[in-house]
């Protein structure tokens, strides 16, 4: 993936985008009535991703990556559980695993995805390359902390407003579509690919293949989707 993401990384998004694209589809089929206020909820949701997507400017966003690298520099880091991590470095992953563990126990989201949004998906990727195992530790204890804290208040959302939370869940994923966006200007910072902003296709043949990884995605994701009434049928009669 390290390697995906580095070499071909419109590619790999694309196919990203097409899997998100179509998983839109699972909390969309989940909602009984669409009312007025649930479609304020996704619209809201969406323009929120949107929103934290371009909060930062492109000189912001190389800036804070240099920032990091620099942190990363600092910390004399060796792979293994020796490597140390700054405060504000360890914030951001133990934030990271506990958005993406909740975001697990919710259907259609990927924790992954979000580690994706929150732009630290090739750094944990890199620490499992790497084992730099002071970063899978921050990410694990987050997902525990997540897990616990959030579980009972996402329970809740979706038992007493299911239909408004499906609704946002639509609109968070709707709106995500606009990061995975795949053509993207970037600077490489410490042999990271840094993206920097949203841009058109260079040539017809590199939209032709991400296009056509897009529409992979798409494919794998319908495939489940009807593969997955029948294998709860097939459970249900095991149980029977």
């Amino acid at each position: 993936m390290k390697w995906l993401l580095t070499n071909h990384h419109a590619v790999t998004y694309g196919f990203f985008a097409g899997l998100v694209a179509a998983s839109i589809l699972v909390p969309w089929g989940m909602i009984s009535k669409r009312v007025l206020s649930g479609w304020g909820a996704l619209i809201f949701a969406a323009l929120l991703v949107v929103f934290l997507a371009e909060v930062q400017s492109p000189a912001e966003k190389l800036q804070r990556a240099e920032q990091r690298y620099a942190l990363k520099q600092a910390s004399t880091f060796t792979p293994g559980v020796n490597a140390q991590l700054h405060t504000p470095e360890a914030l951001l992953y133990l934030g990271a695993g506990a958005v993406a563990a909740s975001a697990m126990i919710l259907p259609g989201v990927s924790g992954s995805f979000m580690l994706v949004l929150m732009g630290v998906y090739f750094d944990v990727i890199t620490a499992i390359v790497d084992r730099r195992l002071s970063v899978l530790l921050m990410v694990a204890i987050g997902a525990v902390l997540g897990l616990l804290l959030l579980s009972k208040l996402l329970g809740y959302l979706l038992k007493a407003h299911r239909d408004n939370t499906m609704m946002s869940l639509t609109g968070l994923m709707m709106g995500s579509l606009y990061g995975l966006w795949p053509f993207q200007s970037y600077q490489i910072v410490g042999g990271r690919r840094v993206l920097l902003e949203p841009v058109m296709p260079q040539s017809i043949q590199e939209t032709l293949v991400v296009g056509g990884f897009f529409v992979l995605g798409v494919v794998i994701v319908l495939a489940f989707l009807k593969l997955a009434p029948a294998e709860a049928q097939a459970s249900k009669t095991l149980e029977v």
